[in-house]
């Protein structure tokens, strides 16, 4: 205790131990009454006890979150503050301290002792656990919180897990049904129900692909042309992945990236802090459909998207070998999704 926390302070008759209970309670609730009138004493008398529990409670709240690794007060206690509690409450929710613990237990009897500790077993009720250092190696695991006895360890669904389905050391999201914990992650089952990933081919380049341009608007395109993609199936998805480096900032007036795909163009916005039709710099995921079988053309080039003069150079994977080494590679690959 570092501060006198909502206290009387000095105040004439305060101490600074409690004092012992003095109340007796029934078995139904009790309520203050006020007096009928100014001159007659027929309403309720405030006991000292009743205030100091109040007083006890409000400064659970508060302390409640305890103090840093550091050794600080999560929340400063400060009795001029009217949104102390408010604050407190909030830093409980933000920092889930009830709703998560380390697991404890062996690969396939997860045991976790989470604060608060649980009462029960109760649907809806969400725990993450950090997961010990051993996948499961059974279909049947099973978790004890708190103390209240193993109940099955499921998929989102229900159903049993496959072997792994629990990794060493991952954070596990749980949320209770009331006889088991379901894990609300993605399970081999999930991966079992995709369409499988066939004919992967992928594609390099050092190639710098930019464009320089000048005053007046003038600027030269250099495409990418990585070569033809065979497409087998007529009814597959075609999947596109695709890696971009860190672009040079885009000058005054961006640039737009088309990534054309057998004649089908996939439009990006290749500056550092914006993207389109999901696509941007970094990692690209995207898949088409209704792309006929046969071979596919493939072509990167960049474009003004509007008519402002600039100069300097746009760079896909860089016109400047200092900042940007030879050796660097863009890649794309692409794939089928299902027959």
């Amino acid at each position: 205790m570092n501060i006198d926390l909502f206290g009387p302070a000095s105040a004439p008759g305060a101490v600074t131990v409690r004092p012992t209970e003095s109340r007796s309670f029934g078995a139904q609730d009790s309520f203050y009454k006020d007096c009928s009138s100014p001159d007659l004493d027929d309403g309720t008398e405030f006991q000292a006890a009743a205030f100091n529990q109040w007083l006890a409670n409000m400064r659970a709240i508060a302390r409640g979150n305890g103090q840093t690794g550091a050794g600080a007060d999560v929340v400063t206690y400060d009795n001029a503050d009217d949104n102390l509690l408010l604050k407190a409450i909030l830093q409980l929710l933000q920092r889930n301290q009830p709703n998560y613990a380390a697991d404890t237990g062996a690969a396939d009897a997860l045991a976790v002792a989470p604060s608060t500790a649980f009462a029960e077993y109760k649907a809806g009720m969400r725990l993450l656990v950090k997961k010990s250092g051993a996948d499961n190696a059974t279909t049947a695991p099973v978790i004890n919180v708190s103390g209240l006895g193993n109940i099955p360890v499921v998929d989102r669904r229900g159903n049993r897990l496959a072997k792994g389905d629990l990794p060493a050391n991952a954070i596990l999201d749980l949320e209770f049904d009331g006889t088991s914990a379901r894990m609300l992650g993605v399970v081999s089952a999930d991966l079992a129900a995709l369409r499988s990933l066939t004919n992967v081919k992928q594609f390099s380049t050092s190639t710098r692909v930019h464009m320089a341009g000048a005053a007046g608007n003038a600027y030269t395109v250099n495409p990418w042309n990585p070569g033809n993609y065979v497409k087998q199936s007529a009814t597959s998805l075609l999947m596109i992945w695709a890696t971009f480096p860190t672009f040079t900032d885009s000058p005054t007036g961006s640039a737009q990236g088309t990534l054309n795909v057998g004649g089908t163009p996939l439009v990006f916005i290749p500056s550092n802090n914006n993207s389109a039709l999901s696509f941007g710099q970094g990692a690209i995921i995207q898949t088409l459909a209704g792309v006929g079988a046969g071979s596919l053309g493939l072509s990167l080039t960049f474009q003004r998207n509007d008519s402002t003069a600039w100069t300097g150079s746009f760079c896909f994977n860089g016109s400047d070998a200092a900042s940007y080494p030879a050796a660097t590679t863009a890649t794309i690959i692409m794939g089928e999704l299902g027959v």
